[in-house]
């Protein structure tokens, strides 16, 4: 459907064409009615319409000086004349401001206008099929660009100098890149928030089109240099400049690259600069570099600008881990939405200061998760299930760590949402109650009677409720969730097995042994010599 504005001074002229002429039929939508050009000139910014249908003869702005203004800032609009003057000059200057076609409203009537814009349809529709036919030309064109710059890429760091160099000069014409210079410093750039982008916003060929063209054209203003992606978010930027270029010269150019990113596209990139090399010979070597050293990205801002070096990760997993872990249960178990949010971001900042590996904090991640998950299940069911699969690949895919952060926070908000849910099943008050001391007690001895206690119930009455709501004696739910305790413990921790018994509130080592070997089949220390500890 065509968009088509209509102007006249004369109200009676504006209705009639409104009203008699039968525009959804022949294609067309009216998005506006204008008294005056002035009116219609502040409606066509707005409107974007197809096509102008203007009297000559208005007040304030006539309809020749909207035309004329209109071409200038929207040249494929088409326009259509209306003038109530048979005069020959007035229909010279409509065809030489490009009109479609000159009507005499003395003569109109709605016949002669639906021949005429049955006319200019047919126009618009060849015009519209020439240009997507010149649009899907330009994307295959740029599809095997960008293909054979992938296959450059992969020469560049297969690392054979003799056959790059033989390669370029076979492609060099095809490949459309100027290779006039002996320097170059090479930046390796992700994309933020990719995954996002390419679900709401761009499809992944859009995206790389359009980042690539814009990279292209700001890095020309002020050197040489082409973009060669490497896999969806991760595209590397070579940079030169006649003669010589340092590493602020690349600097400055990535933050004129980011500036028209946010400003044309609404998006950043982050990106790290590597040392200046000879073309090609000295490239691949640092390429590669750069490749295995792109997981510095992790701990970067959104759209920085970092140097290149070789990131030496903590892998020390953090021993009182597994006491955040518990914090983070008692704030959940409490609905403490506020409070989940302050300890993700003092988890945030701690890990960011202490640097650690960032595939051991994606694991540490999971393994929270799959924490809470088994809390919320023994909370209803006592069923053990993994975390979705879907949150396991959003957060093993994370790219950063303000990324997972978010990602993080959104499950425990997730969680916070469930364990009300939980709070209001029709399962009775003081089972919840129970359930929830012993989550809150593992390092205590927790005894029938003490819980019954502290519900104000008699022990036999609240040991015979439990077992009938839960299908669980009260004894073997507290061994149990303190055993899953343990196993956690054996697997996170270098503590030993008599901490570990004392940590859950056994009164003898003897007694954890027993308990552990009945649930697990094996001694607490068969069962780490079997796991690698963190």
């Amino acid at each position: 459907m065509y968009k088509i504005l209509l102007a006249d001074d004369d109200y009676l002229v504006l209705e009639y064409l409104n009203k008699m002429i039968p525009w959804g039929d022949l294609g067309f939508e009216v998005v506006g009615l204008c008294e005056d050009g002035q009116q219609a000139l502040n409606l066509v910014a707005e409107k974007q319409p197809d096509v102008i249908m203007t009297d000559i003869g208005m007040p304030h702005t006539d309809g020749i000086t909207l035309i004329k203004q209109v071409n200038k800032e929207h040249p494929k609009v088409k326009s259509i004349f209306l003038t109530c003057f048979d005069d020959f000059l007035y229909a010279q200057e409509a065809i030489r401001l490009g009109s479609f076609d000159y009507i005499l409203k003395e003569t109109m009537d709605s016949e002669s206008i639906t021949t005429m814009m049955i006319r200019l349809k047919s126009e618009l529709d060849k015009t519209q099929f020439n240009h997507k036919a010149l649009n899907n030309m330009k994307f295959l064109i740029k599809e095997n660009l960008t293909l054979l710059r992938s296959k450059l890429l992969e020469r560049l760091l297969v690392g054979d100098s003799r056959v790059i160099a033989d390669w370029l000069k076979k492609h060099e014409h095809e490949l459309e890149l100027d290779f006039t210079y002996r320097n170059c410093i090479p930046i390796i750039s992700f994309i933020d928030d990719y995954e996002e982008l390419v679900t709401s916003r761009f499809s992944a060929d859009t995206l790389k089109f359009a980042v690539d063209n814009l990279i292209t054209e700001t890095v020309g203003r002020t050197g040489k240099g082409f973009c060669l992606f490497h896999k969806e978010d991760t595209f590397f930027i070579i940079y030169a400049q006649d003669g010589n270029v340092s590493e602020l010269d690349a600097r400055q150019a990535v933050e004129d690259i980011n500036a028209n990113l946010r400003s044309y596209l609404k998006l950043s990139i982050t990106s790290i600069i590597g040392g200046a090399c000879t073309f090609p010979e000295g490239l691949s070597n640092e390429l590669n570099t750069m490749l295995d050293s792109s997981e510095q990205r992790f701990y970067l801002a959104h759209g920085s600008i970092a140097k290149l070096n070789e990131s030496r990760f903590s892998t020390h997993y953090p021993l009182h881990s597994m006491d955040m872990n518990e914090e983070v249960k008692r704030l959940l178990i409490r609905e403490d939405q506020v409070g989940l949010q302050d300890w993700v971001y003092h988890w945030a900042t701690f890990i960011s200061a202490h640097q650690f590996q960032p595939n051991l904090v994606k694991k540490w991640v999971l393994s929270l998760l799959l924490d809470l998950e088994k809390m919320l299940q023994s909370l209803q069911n006592f069923e053990s299930h993994s975390i979705d699969s879907v949150v396991h690949r959003s957060i093993d895919r994370s790219k950063t760590a303000k990324q997972l952060t978010r990602r993080l926070l959104e499950r425990l908000s997730h969680d916070a949402m469930r364990m009300k849910e939980i709070n209001h099943l029709p399962k009775k008050t003081e089972i919840m109650k129970a359930q929830k001391y012993v989550l809150l007690n593992m390092d205590k001895k927790i005894t029938l009677s003490d819980v019954a206690e502290h519900l104000h119930l008699n022990p036999s009455y609240f040991s015979r409720m439990f077992k009938q709501h839960t299908n669980m004696n009260f004894v073997d739910y507290v061994n149990h969730m303190k055993m899953e305790e343990a196993k956690k413990l054996l697997d996170h921790t270098s503590e030993s097995v008599e901490s570990i018994a004392d940590k859950l509130g056994f009164e003898s080592k003897s007694y954890f042994l027993k308990v552990f070997k009945k649930y697990y089949g094996t001694s607490p220390v068969e069962y780490r010599q079997g796991v690698r500890i963190e």
